[in-house]
Formats: C-alpha cells, structure tokens, sequence
C-alpha cells in the first residue's frame, strides 16, 4: 500500500478485495444502492474490465486541494488514493481561489510558453497537466466556487482574476457554452474599471492570458469547462466533469443555493451538469451527494464536518474543536460554510470512489467509462474519525450514505468515560484543595480535561463538566490569593452601580451605536445588538510591571454562549462563556509605559455578556 503520513488516522484492519486487474481478487458482495443520494447507474456492465497504471489528475480549487496534516482544512482530492489501488495514481493538481479561467491563466493546465510568463507553482511537483498527462489517464475537472459571478464582491481585481459569467438561460433552462476569446494583454472586451488591473496580470501571467470579458457576460464558464474536456481527449484521457461541493446556506433543514454559493438558482452546479449531458462526459454530482450528507447530519450537526475559520488553521483534530471553535486568542472564529475539516472531505472522498465504482452518469452516447472500477477499495486504507461534538447517531447515518464503501474501521469504538471518572475521583474536593497541594491538583485537572474533550458529545455527562469547572475555579482563586500585595488597584462592582453614568475614572465607558449596553441584574450587560465593539469599556495604567485584569461574567439561558474579550491594542485574550454559566476570568499582561486595555464582548451578534465585577491589579517590577 501506497505510504501516508496523516494526522489521527487509524489503518483499518480489513482491506477491500479488488479486481484481478488491479493485482487483487475482487469482491464477489455488493451492497444495494438502493439509498444512493444522486443516480447512479444500477446496471455496471459485468464485464471485467482491466487497466495498465492509471493517474487520476485533478485540477479544481480549494475545496479539492492537499493541505497539511496539521490543518483542520481539507480537500477531498488529497483523500482520494485512500480508496484506489497502487496501480491507480492521484496527482492533485487543485488550488484554492481558482476558477476554471485562472487555473489555465496560471499554467497549470496547458503547458504554457508564451514570452514573460512568470507564474510558478508547486502543485502537481510545478508542472501543467499538459506537460505529464498521457494516453489512459483522467482528467477529473471541479470548478464553480470562485467562477461565481452572483458574488456580492466590490475588490475589482478579486472578479477579475478569478470570476466567470454563467450566462442566461434560454426558454428551455439551457447556460450557454462561449468559447472564451479574450486572450490579450490589452484592456480590450474589459468592464472599464477593470482596465487598470492589466499590467500587474501580464507581469503574473505573460504577454497572453484570458481575461474578464465584458462580451462573454452572456455565458462562457461552460466554454471554459469545454477547453478542459476538449484537451483531456485531445491527448487521449478521459475527462470527468465533477460538480463543486456544497457550500452551507440552510432554509430549514435544507441547503439551498443563494448568491456567492452557486447562485441563486444554483446556475453554476446546473452548467456543470448540463455540459456533462451535452459533451457525453462522465459526471460525478458531488454537489447532490454533500447537500445529502449535511442534510443527514442536520444543521445541528454538519457543522462538525465544516473547517474552523479563519483559515490559520493548525491543531490537533478533531478533539481541538473543543478548545479552538469560537476562540479568536487561538486564530479561530467560528465554522466556516465553504470548506470542510478532515472527515467531511474524507466522506467526500469516499463517494468520488464509490461514483468510480459504480461508473456513474452515462448519457445516450457516452463510450468513455471508469475503466478503472474494480480497482476502487471496498473498505479504504485508513480511517478518519469524526468530530467528538456530533453525536454517534448521527456520525451512523451520515456514514451510510456511503453504501458501495465501509468507510469505517471496523474496530473503531469511542473512547469512555471510565477513565476520566478515575481522574476525577483523584482531584479533592473543592474544600479540600490549598495552597498546598493545588499545583498537584492543576497537573491532575489538566489530564481530566484531556480525557474529557476525546469523549463523544453523548457521553459528556453535566457532573464532568461541572467538576472541571469548580476546580479550575478554586485553582485560579488560590492563585490569586497567592499573588504579592497588588501596588494599584482598581474595581468596579456592578451591584452597586445603577446605571451607566455611575461608571467612573479610571474606567472610561463608550456608549456605542452599534452595541447596545446596560445595566441588568447587578451586572454589566455588554451588547445585545449589531457587531462586537472593542471599545466598551476602556482603563488606562501606567507603570513598568505586571497587569492582572479579573472579571466574573456569565451567560445566562436567555443570552447564550457568547465571548469575553481583553485587549491592550496589540494582544487580544478571548474567553468562551458557556450558557448558563459564571466564572471568574484572568488576563495578565506586561506593560512598560502607557497601556490602555480593551474589555469587550468578542462575539454573539444577538448575545450579551454579564459582567458581575472587574478588578484591575497592577504590580510594579
């Protein structure tokens, strides 16, 4: 088996048996595909097919692309060997942000020697696909995020480089196909505030490059699309047109097509579709088979299979989703609704090979097939274990919808919660805990925690949580109390401050028009409205030492989880408040000079944060 190196992944013990072809004895059992999400061919013709060493090349955008292993982010294309045998090679030649136009304008399809080229890339070891595809490989081609014109972008240069029209339909719902024609280094055929963005794509590109063009606003991404399908059995491959993979917009339990996600009728999955029928191309619908698989997991839980953004991506996964969704301190704000974490683009991986398997979408004249099939793993090589925070109903169902592949590993079991029940039955009891044995107990806390973020969502009982959280508590108070006599200190207790006026030096409150404010239950009730705003509430301290600011916050069940932030201007410290929960917040600092600090709730477009108190210490050096 080919060598991977990925992060989290277990070898699954019981390969799939393929087709003498492909050097293996193939599986006599099929299973129905009675539940296939889109069609697919229920009658594979029965005659074995056999295939010398095939490379697969996939050209496409960031959806499809190789990322790291550290990385939440995925593309499906670098899961796609997973399921193939040796004989059958992937070359993952897709790049995030292109669009069928630029992917060309690069090199990275034709082999392109036009005078001051001077793009380069490292996809694909650096070369067009021009230049290594041969006679018997594909050419799999999935394009449609960043070709979308329905985008409501104002960077002129954004839908200059990347943006192709899909065109009107006619009376019988049919996008055009316009060859592209504007392969000039002049501003000719170009929207007049584009005409500025000429010279710095010739110094990108060369003397010679597709540019936007004005004339083909009637429809020329399918003309794009065509170019790559005309090339691929130009040099003897077989081409594969695959439609892009859905992108997150819910109406309900429904995921819908909208302006910036395939347009609003889903223009640019349609073309995709409708070339396919009119070039007699092998399909591969990835857009109906994710909406299916999201749809399966709920809105409730397909988040789970999206990646974190922004796309600093980098932890552990997928336990990290505990400690990094919705904290901005570590680079990430939330679940993104374009691109998918490691399990989502493996699942999406599993239904390309199963599409392949079953020789999916043929049309009334179609001759090219996956001659390939029986090479495709019944079981694949490794597994990628889900998210913790879906539930393991719901991580069943939405691995069912693979039907043709075990994407599972057999073995897998989740983790239980008996060894975090030990630990927790280490720590001492709140009363118990001192000065003296409370660095043990925070070695001790530290590994409960640990245990607890690797159980499953359904196994995570109230009094784990509730057990971590009273001890952390305690741990943080002794630490204070342990702390030198402080040189300054300042305080605001809310139960005591009627109203926003009472708010005094050194504190400097700013009632903004964005973020609405109050005072509520003796507390500070930071924004219920509009964006977060980071100049709520502001202190000055001057000094060289050390700034230690506290703050007791909860949520409560009306406000929901929502996020407490400090800044000094540079270093932003984000805290996640849990719903319904209290609890005492320490930021620390090191100032040398003049410092103002920020105090802010981070996030929560219709949540507050309640601030019970706020301590300011500062300790001279």
């Amino acid at each position: 088996m080919k060598i991977k190196n990925l992060l989290n992944l277990a070898l699954v013990v019981g390969l799939g048996i393929c087709a003498v072809s492909c050097g293996k004895n193939k599986n006599e059992d099929t299973i129905p595909d009675d539940n296939n999400p889109v069609d697919v061919n229920p009658n594979p013709t029965d005659t074995e097919t056999t295939s010398e060493d095939a490379t697969i090349y996939l050209a496409g955008d960031s959806t499809v692309q190789t990322y790291t292993n550290g990385q939440y982010i995925a593309g499906w294309g670098q899961y796609l060997d997973l399921f193939l045998e040796d004989s059958i090679t992937v070359k993952n030649a897709a790049k995030g942000g292109r669009s069928s136009r630029s992917f060309i304008n690069e090199g990275r399809l034709f082999d392109t020697k036009e005078n001051g080229f001077k793009f380069s890339f490292t996809e694909n070891d650096g070369k067009s696909i021009e230049s290594v595809i041969t006679e018997n490989d594909y050419l799999f081609i999935q394009f449609g995020h960043n070709d979308d014109d329905t985008k409501d972008y104002t960077d002129t240069q954004y839908k200059y480089i990347r943006m192709v029209p899909v065109g009107t339909p006619d009376a019988n719902g049919i996008y055009p196909t316009i060859s592209p024609n504007n392969k000039q280094s002049t501003s000719k055929n170009l929207p007049d505030d584009m005409a500025s963005s000429v010279a710095a794509d010739i110094a990108y590109y060369g003397d010679n490059y597709y540019a936007y063009d004005k004339e083909g606003l009637n429809g020329t991404f399918k003309g794009y699309l065509k170019e790559y399908v005309d090339f691929a059995r130009e040099k003897g491959a077989t081409p594969v047109l695959i439609t892009p993979v859905t992108r997150v917009k819910w109406s309900g339990n429904t995921i819908v097509g909208a302006e910036g996600a395939h347009g609003k009728n889903l223009e640019y999955v349609e073309a995709v579709r409708q070339l396919a029928s009119e070039e007699d191309v092998l399909l591969i619908d990835l857009y109906a088979y994710t909406k299916k698989l999201l749809e399966t997991a709920t809105p409730t839980y397909a988040n789970y299979m999206m990646a974190l953004k922004p796309n600093s991506l980098t932890g552990i996964w997928p336990a990290g989703y505990d400690s990094t969704y919705n904290n901005t301190a570590l680079g990430y704000e939330g679940i993104e609704g374009t691109h998918y974490n490691k399990y989502g683009a493996y699942l999406t991986a599993a239904y390309v090979a199963e599409s392949i398997k079953n020789n999916t979408e043929t049309h009334n004249n179609q001759t090219e097939e996956f001659e390939f099939r029986n090479c495709v793993n019944n079981t694949p090589e490794e597994y990628v274990a889900p998210s913790n925070l879906m539930n393991k109903a719901t991580i069943k169902a939405v691995e069912e919808t693979i039907i043709d592949i075990n994407v599972t590993d057999p073995n897998r079991t989740y983790p239980t919660a008996e060894a975090l029940e030990a630990k927790l039955a280490e720590i001492p009891a709140v009363t118990d805990i001192t000065t003296d044995n409370y660095l043990a107990v925070k070695e001790l806390l530290s590994e409960a925690k640990q245990l607890y973020v690797v159980l499953n969502v359904d196994d995570r009982k109230a009094e784990y949580k509730a057990k971590i959280d009273e001890t952390e508590e305690k741990i943080t108070e002794i630490e204070i109390s342990l702390r030198p006599v402080a040189t300054n200190t300042y305080s605001l207790d809310f139960s005591k401050i009627n109203s926003l006026s009472d708010i005094s030096s050194p504190f400097v409150f700013n009632e903004t028009t964005a973020d609405k404010h109050s005072i509520t239950k003796g507390c500070l009730k930071f924004g219920t409205n509009g964006s977060a705003q980071k100049d709520n509430l502001a202190i000055t301290v001057t000094g060289t030492g050390t700034v230690i600011i506290t703050i007791k916050a909860y949520s409560g069940a009306t406000e929901k989880s929502c996020m407490l932030g400090v800044s000094d201007g540079n270093d932003e410290k984000i805290e996640s408040i849990t719903e319904g929960t209290a609890k005492a917040f320490t930021f620390e600092y090191n100032i040398s000079g003049t410092k103002t600090f920020y105090i802010y709730r981070a996030s929560g477009s219709s949540t507050g944060v309640l601030c019970s108190s706020i301590d300011v210490e500062y300790f001279a050096n």
